[in-house]
């Protein structure tokens, strides 16, 4: 399945990093930033990719973590405290099936300027989850996606984090949209939000 290679792949990029980051990454003149792990996302000018990256040297790329639970809620929950693991620098997580909004995420330790994000901002060397939707077409297929709509998805992530019954506190996040199908440039991108396709 797409989502699932790309889960695999993007865990391996962050076991690569963090097995060479001695070797390669802690050179005085290079600055290791999310734009490293993140290669080929858009917007390119997104203030976030250039804000330091810390690599875990404990994190385990052969144990993807499958939720046994939705992490993020359902409309008709009875509960809607989240149940993402924000504590796990160690893995990448895949959402249970059915579960709203997202299909993974992962922690990522990241320092940055003030402004990065509109939430948080200006921590130092704070945990930052970067929730993953995947949609993905047949390769014949000529299917799009807007950014209008991409924008519509985020905002619903945020709505149910900004809320009191989430139990999210404010943390930082951040959303990848991953497709192979066609961006149309219709919208000024959620501030939140990065693509790759």
């Amino acid at each position: 399945r797409f989502e699932s290679a790309h889960i695999c792949y993007l865990a391996a990029v962050l076991f690569a990093i963090a097995a060479t980051q001695e070797q390669f990454w802690t050179r005085k003149d290079h600055i290791l930033t999310l734009a490293n792990v993140l290669a080929i996302v858009s917007p390119s000018s997104h203030p976030i990719l250039e804000e330091v990256f810390t690599p875990q040297s404990s994190f385990d790329a052969l144990n993807i973590i499958k939720d046994r639970q939705q992490c993020i809620p359902r409309v008709n929950a009875k509960s809607k405290v989240h149940r993402v693991n924000t504590a796990d620098l160690d893995h990448m997580h895949q959402a249970l099936d059915g579960t709203p909004i997202i299909d993974a995420y992962v922690n990522l330790k990241l320092s940055g300027g003030e402004g990065s994000l509109p939430v948080g901002a200006g921590m130092v060397d704070e945990t930052t989850t970067l929730f993953i939707q995947y949609k993905h077409s047949k390769l014949e297929s000529d299917a799009q996606v807007k950014i209008s709509e991409m924008n519509d998805t985020v905002t619903k992530l945020e709505t149910y984090l900004s809320g009191s019954e989430s139990n999210w506190g404010g943390r930082r996040w951040i959303f990848l949209w991953v497709t192979n199908r066609a961006i149309v440039d219709n919208a000024t991108p959620h501030p939140n939000l990065l693509w790759a396709g």
